[in-house]
């Protein structure tokens, strides 16, 4: 964050308290009172020097606005949209959506200084946690060779991997969280 605009948050009464204490029991607080304007910024002083930050807006429309603000503020943000239900198998907004989404993982999974920006929504999604992600990642790039025993194997095992932790799920929904490049 550019020290101009640092400097105003840290003449705030309470700014310094705050930061310190976010993260310090390992609870999300809650910071209410703020004009729309003044979120991203005091949101992305209180994130910076952090690994990771979560901020999650009351919907979409919202998150998207907040997101675009906070760019300014540090472009290592990134926007996890909510799965959208209705089209979900019919794929009609192409796979824009689970580009954004596997992107965030990607950056979570390789340790990224990221802030991540997303709705209510986005977080009602299942998703496996990042250790499981981690170790069942396969990166297949253009002058790979590909073992396709090997590979059957590990997809087979990660789907019933998926099912034993969350009962009813299905492989395709599972195997949706690779990323090809």
């Amino acid at each position: 964050m550019f020290e101009a605009l640092k400097q105003p948050l840290e003449m705030m009464a309470g700014f310094e308290d705050l930061k310190k204490k976010i993260g310090s029991d390992g609870k999300a607080i809650e910071i209410s009172g703020c004009l729309d304007s003044q979120k991203a910024h005091i949101a992305a002083g209180l994130a910076e020097g952090r690994p990771a930050a979560l901020l999650i807006a009351e919907n979409e429309l919202k998150a998207r606005a907040l997101y675009e603000d906070f760019r300014l503020f540090n472009p290592d943000v990134m926007y996890f949209p909510r799965r959208d239900l209705i089209f979900y198998q019919a794929d009609v907004s192409g796979n824009l959506l689970t580009k954004q989404r596997m992107q965030v993982i990607k950056a979570l999974i390789e340790q990224k200084n990221v802030t991540v920006i997303t709705s209510t929504g986005g977080c009602m999604d299942y998703l496996l946690p990042l250790d499981v992600l981690r170790k069942a990642a396969v990166t297949i790039r253009s002058d790979s060779e590909i073992d396709i025993q090997e590979l059957s194997r590990r997809l087979a095992e990660m789907g019933e991997s998926a099912r034993r932790r969350r009962p009813g799920s299905s492989l395709s929904v599972e195997i949706s969280l690779m990323s090809f490049r």
